[in-house]
């Protein structure tokens, strides 16, 4: 994620138009075997909480220390190379639905589509992915990779990422950290500093010293795109949510299921 310039392809580009257009349909979920009469489709967009960035600097990993380190050492946020904004920002959720298949049976759930931090209220003019800061040989808790546009990503075992101030970055991850100190020598720990939105889909964490502010939530890998306005500033940063379970299918037809 060390961010050479990358411009979405003709898949990525309806994909990030897509995610935030409620009735649209995104593909076939997995259930059955990739049956297409099983449908993922977008049903809402949902503003579920703000994010003060008051350094301007924006963070975009897990806040979750790696699992294979019992040192515990806090996570490493990845910076955005371009300052945004100081001050708040809304975060909207994009939330689909589709069948899984959980214990024998077909049930309908809402999962996370996609997670966007508005830096402005300026509509999107074009999308590319996100350069962010080196962060040397660190490995951020998950593996580091570039794909085949040359984007940097990482896959993290967590399956989670957060948008953060990153100048608070250390006092924001301190709680889960925790927690997973508490968790290997088998303390209590009530996810006190946590605060648990959605039925704890989502996490947040503040620093009162620097009025900043963390929001987690689930993420299958992470490659953050940026959004720029007409003008070329900054506009929204966007991170894909918990797609894997789905084949994307750009322009899918909405398939029939008479045969339920």
């Amino acid at each position: 994620m060390d961010g050479t310039h990358h411009t979405p392809d003709a898949h990525e580009q309806w994909l990030l138009e897509a995610l935030f257009t409620p009735g649209v349909l995104l593909g076939a979920a997995h259930a059955y075997g990739h049956d297409p009469a099983y449908p993922a489709r977008v049903t809402a967009v949902e503003e579920i909480a703000t994010v003060r960035v008051p350094s301007g600097r924006l963070a975009v990993a897990c806040p979750w220390p790696p699992d294979d380190d019992y040192d515990v050492p806090p996570p490493v946020a990845f910076e955005l190379a371009e300052r945004v904004p100081p001050g708040p920002h809304p975060v909207e959720v994009a939330w689909y639905e589709a069948p899984v298949l959980f214990m024998d049976e077909i049930q309908d759930r809402r999962q996370v589509a996609a997670v966007r931090l508005r830096l402005t209220g300026a509509p999107v003019a074009r999308w590319e992915a996100a350069a962010f800061l080196p962060v040397g040989s660190a490995d951020p808790g998950g593996h580091l990779g570039t794909d085949d546009h040359g984007r940097r990503y990482f896959y993290d075992e967590h399956q989670c990422c957060a948008f953060a101030d990153a100048a608070a970055w250390p006092e924001l991850v301190e709680p889960f950290r925790q927690f997973t100190l508490d968790a290997i020598a088998r303390r209590p720990n009530d996810g006190r500093g946590i605060d648990y939105l959605h039925d704890h889909a989502f996490q947040r964490t503040s620093s009162p010293a620097r009025a900043a502010d963390l929001l987690a939530f689930p993420s299958s890998g992470i490659t953050a795109w940026l959004g720029r306005a007409a003008d070329g500033t900054p506009a929204t940063v966007l991170v894909l949510g918990a797609l894997e379970d789905v084949d994307l299918v750009p322009g899918a037809a909405a398939p029939s299921r008479d045969h339920e």
